[in-house]
């Protein structure tokens, strides 16, 4: 029977994606006041507002704020509501993969 080789095992050492100052930053602003906030953003907008929700005769109900500019964890773009929209998962998936075409999404 053939020997499996051994997993690689980075040294702790190595920089890790979550060790990232920005990402902590933008990670930070998804706590507890946002949970809220964007709960009551919901309510007021229950159905999707991306355009192809919106041309359709059936739109999809919202379940996720998005950012339709990307506040890269400053707070004054974070909390700002005009930069709100109301998304269903599957649209705000398809608009973070047009915006971000490169990056790994897990």
């Amino acid at each position: 029977m053939p020997i499996r080789p051994p997993k690689h095992r980075p040294a702790a050492t190595s920089p890790r994606a979550w060790d990232n100052p920005v990402r902590k930053a933008r990670q930070a602003l998804y706590w507890g006041r946002w949970r809220r906030v964007s709960a009551q953003f919901l309510q007021l907008h229950p159905m999707c507002q991306c355009a192809d929700c919106a041309a359709s005769s059936s739109p999809k109900a919202a379940d996720c704020v998005d950012h339709i500019i990307d506040h890269k964890g400053e707070a004054t773009l974070f909390w700002d509501e005009s930069n709100w929209q109301a998304l269903h998962h599957d649209c705000h998936s398809a608009k973070t993969r047009r915006e971000n075409p490169m990056e790994k999404w897990r």
